[in-house]
């Protein structure tokens, strides 16, 4: 037989809780959308596409500075190459 413990109920109970306030959320922004007219609608649904865009060609501009800038420092492959003295005991005098 299996059983419900406590952590199963309250994890359950606040889906649930939050599967009803999303389908709130949604039924209360298409009553909103409803309300507008249809030239409103189409502005509103553009001007928020534009600005999600931009807001997306932001966030690549500055991932690719950031990635370019970590491209020109030197790994910690290319940091031990260019060193100029050996840690080794081979150049030390007995």
């Amino acid at each position: 037989m299996w059983t419900v413990t406590a952590p199963q109920t309250n994890i359950s109970a606040i889906s649930y809780t939050l599967m009803r306030i999303r389908a709130r959320i949604v039924s209360t922004t298409l009553d909103k959308l409803n309300a507008l007219s249809e030239t409103s609608c189409k502005e509103l649904t553009a001007t928020t596409k534009r600005r999600k865009i931009a807001e997306r060609d932001h966030s690549i501009r500055a991932r690719l500075a950031k990635a370019k800038e970590q491209a020109k420092q030197p790994t910690v492959a290319e940091g031990k190459r260019r060193r100029t003295h050996s840690k080794g005991k081979g150049d030390m005098e007995l």
